[in-house]
């Protein structure tokens, strides 16, 4: 749906208290990050500084992608 309303124009999906998404949610997300990368989709997460929860992935898989 978002990659369909992309084509059309830009998507700003906004995400927030990430901190406390279960593993399912995570995973949506790093499907909206790829998803990001290729479509006209801006993705903005909020989340506190827990580097042991499920949800810091998502920054280190961003971080990684802006280096490369």
């Amino acid at each position: 749906m978002l990659r369909r309303l992309a084509a059309d124009r830009p998507v700003v999906v906004a995400l927030e208290d990430l901190h406390w998404a279960d593993t399912t949610s995570v995973q949506l997300c790093e499907q909206l990050l790829r998803l990001a990368e290729e479509a006209a989709v801006l993705l903005v997460i909020a989340q506190r500084d827990e580097r042991d929860h499920a949800s810091w992935r998502l920054r280190e898989l961003r971080s990684a992608s802006i280096r490369t």
